[in-house]
């Protein structure tokens, strides 16, 4: 499963155009060709260790097969398509992608917008838990979640006692809590 690499660009995004797939030095491209098939892969792991009682393991063998089409779909650079659900949150996601679809001349996984396809898979996956009986407000990433909040939580500590430490000092005036904000942003967005 691999998309035909001549479809990419061996660059960085360019100045003012949002993060795409198709920059191969992007965000965009390293989160749909390395970063999803590492999701796709813990999110099958659990729904398999999961398997409730005889019943469900069917169901749960027919999303795992959803699933690995749905990144099939992603790595091989397909359409976007519409969500096949009459949940309000699917109906606004297919008047987002019909003018997605109005606006732009290629929309695949790769050509569109790569937080629009970030946020695009989320409905899909939901798509496919949906379509199930046992399934159907199942949280694939219930877990992942968890292990992300415990991970984070010395660090959300260290964060919130420091910023109690700024904010008690009496020089925290508009231009000192400017560079104190635009710090944070730095810290908790790039790490810097």
């Amino acid at each position: 499963m691999a998309c035909n690499i001549d479809q990419f660009l061996d660059q960085n995004t360019p100045i003012n155009e949002p993060l795409r797939g198709k920059y191969m030095k992007s965000f965009g491209y390293h989160s749909l060709m390395h970063r999803m098939p590492d999701v796709f892969t813990a999110m099958t792991d659990l729904l398999k260790a999961e398997q409730f009682n005889l019943a469900n393991k069917e169901e749960i063998n027919d999303v795992v097969d959803k699933l690995e089409l749905l990144l099939s779909e992603i790595l091989n650079n397909k359409p976007l398509r519409k969500i096949d659900s009459t949940s309000t949150l699917s109906l606004m996601w297919n008047q987002l992608l019909e003018k997605k679809f109005n606006s732009d001349s290629i929309v695949t996984w790769f050509e569109t917008e790569w937080l629009f396809t970030e946020n695009y898979l989320y409905i899909r996956i939901k798509e496919i838990c949906e379509k199930t009986k046992t399934l159907n407000n199942y949280d694939p990433f219930k877990e992942l979640k968890f292990k992300a909040f415990d991970e984070s939580e010395t660090t959300m500590i260290a964060i919130a006692k420091f910023l109690i430490l700024q904010f008690s000092k009496k020089e925290l005036d508009n231009i000192n809590l400017k560079t104190l904000f635009i710090q944070m942003l730095k810290d908790l967005f790039v790490g810097k």
